[in-house]
């Protein structure tokens, strides 16, 4: 929720019995949840005023503070966690000091692997943008060309990355293939725009 007091993003959890508490990063400006496990760890961003940085809170309410090593440190750069499994791996994306788009997961003892979807641009607000992982460890996401068309990937656990795209997708700047979730059979969910520029949602049975 926004503080309109302070303009301040708080985080929230609702509770099974519908009541909500309400959290904030010590010391942050914005606090911006972005997945929570099974065992109520929720993984996230705070921003400082500054830099974006990845945050653990775990079910007691004790946080934890993390950065991508390669993680860029001038205005707006910083690391973005997406989401949690419930194993406790993150997955995220770090903005580089040139500003370009990386992908990172995170294991349980804090060790980071960075990676890029093959195709990703390499210029300024281009790059690899992961949205979730899976129990077994897979990353579903999307990238941006330096074209600035948008395709799908899946990162298996090995590390090896496949692209993908819904035939009637779009190949024009910001047009194309976005997958927004996937189970731990691997099947995806999203939408994609076409070359009208409309949205539609797609649903994948298979991995491409």
């Amino acid at each position: 929720h926004a503080d309109g007091s302070a303009s301040q993003y708080s985080g929230f959890i609702r509770n099974e019995d519908g009541t909500i508490t309400t959290f904030d990063f010590p010391g942050a400006i914005d606090t911006s949840p972005a997945g929570l496990n099974d065992a109520g760890a929720i993984a996230g961003a705070y921003w400082d005023g500054t830099l974006n940085h990845g945050f653990l809170r775990d079910a007691s309410g004790n946080f934890t503070s993390f950065d991508e090593p390669s993680a860029g440190q001038s205005s707006g750069q910083g690391t973005v966690p997406t989401g949690i499994n419930d194993r406790g791996w993150i997955v995220g994306r770090y903005t580089d000091s040139n500003n370009v788009y990386h992908g990172f997961v995170r294991d349980p003892s804090g060790n980071f692997t960075s990676f890029n979807a093959p195709g990703a641009g390499t210029r300024p607000y281009r790059g690899t943008q992961p949205v979730t992982l899976n129990n077994h460890g897979q990353v579903v996401g999307y990238f941006w060309a330096n074209n600035l068309a948008v395709r799908g990937f899946i990162r298996e656990t090995s590390g090896a990355i496949s692209t993908f795209d819904i035939p009637e997708a779009s190949t024009q700047p910001y047009g194309g293939t976005y997958p927004l979730a996937m189970n731990d059979d691997a099947k995806m969910a999203g939408y994609y725009t076409d070359t009208n520029n409309y949205s539609h949602g797609f649903v994948l049975n298979q991995k491409y």
